[in-house]
């Protein structure tokens, strides 16, 4: 039996509220990303800054700075980090020490996160620059960062490396009128899957089988970056059958490594609840409740938008039907 624990997100972050409340609109749209190659704390008689060095996936240089806090627990060299800026300064007195680097920007930081190091730089700087919520970003780097099975992982890797998959997964919509509709709903819903599916599967599979259908969890909608585009692809080839083509692939690189997880995984992924009651994996149910699960909480959620919060019943028009919701508040 693995640990009961829901799973916790890798990361370790702090927000600079001191330079928040200035150009916040400034800072929520301008995201960096890179390794640290060098951090250290300079004091002064007014203030004590924390300064930071990175470097980028290109190799370019990325300097920054946040006030310190006594107690604080800073990153460590090597480890790769997210950071908010506010603005840009010069500052002179942060390079006075090393000759040729005087005047060199140095962003003002409002915010700071280390993301687990197994996955590859280049990876996050493209989910990160793709996705407009970078906090379901986070949630997706930590599923991937907490996969047990490394050709699991691998596959992942493979799978979101390549811009014509990942781009479109990270910003559109998981339906046009229904539930998650909105851009980036396909990712907020697929990691809303992979995050339930994850909490029960640790308690109930064995490590390969839980790997197995958090991924089927994560990747299950994935042929809707085809199905969502404007043309009539919808209505000539379900999505489910197009998740299996895109994935094929990643599939067939995952068969020369463990050919009994990739076969599972077409199983699983191809598997429907009208051809049989119980599937031949158990995981591929539970994929099937999260699914429902998710749809249903932001159906609801879509209907009661905009009512006051004394209604205690809503409607939902979609493509094929009405759809009726209650809630008790």
């Amino acid at each position: 039996m693995m640990n009961k624990q829901a799973p916790q997100t890798q990361f370790q972050a702090q927000t600079v509220t001191q330079n928040a409340a200035v150009s916040s609109n400034f800072a929520c749209n301008t995201r960096l990303i890179g390794v640290v190659d060098s951090i250290m704390t300079r004091h002064s008689e007014a203030i004590a800054y924390n300064f930071v060095l990175l470097v980028a996936a290109n190799g370019e240089l990325i300097r920054g700075k946040w006030p310190a806090i006594p107690g604080e627990k800073l990153p460590a060299l090597g480890d790769i980090l997210r950071i908010n800026i506010q603005t840009q300064s010069e500052d002179p007195e942060l390079y006075s020490q090393s000759p040729g680097k005087s005047g060199k920007v140095c962003h003002s930081i409002v915010h700071w996160q280390t993301i687990p190091e197994q996955l590859p730089l280049e990876l996050l700087n493209q989910l990160y620059s793709y996705a407009g919520h970078q906090e379901v970003v986070d949630r997706l780097v930590g599923i991937m960062h907490r996969i047990s099975i490394p050709c699991i992982k691998a596959l992942f890797i493979d799978v979101f490396s390549n811009p014509r998959i990942a781009r479109p997964f990270m910003q559109v919509a998981a339906s046009h009128q229904h539930h998650h509709s909105h851009t980036g709903g396909l990712l907020l819903h697929s990691v809303e899957c992979a995050e339930w599916v994850e909490r029960v599967a640790a308690e109930t599979l064995n490590p390969k089988e839980a790997a197995l259908a958090i991924s089927v969890a994560l990747l299950h909608d994935l042929g809707k970056i085809e199905t969502m585009k404007p043309s009539n692809v919808n209505r000539m080839v379900d999505h489910e059958v197009l998740s299996l083509t895109l994935l094929e692939p990643a599939l067939t690189d995952l068969q020369t490594q463990w050919s009994q997880g990739a076969y599972a995984l077409r199983q699983m992924l191809s598997w429907s609840p009208s051809a049989e009651k119980f599937p031949k994996f158990p995981g591929s149910l539970l994929v099937k409740m999260a699914d429902q699960y998710s749809t249903a909480l932001s159906a609801r959620n879509k209907a009661f938008q905009a009512l006051p919060e004394h209604y205690y019943w809503a409607s939902l028009k979609t493509t094929h039907n009405l759809q009726f919701f209650n809630r008790i508040n």
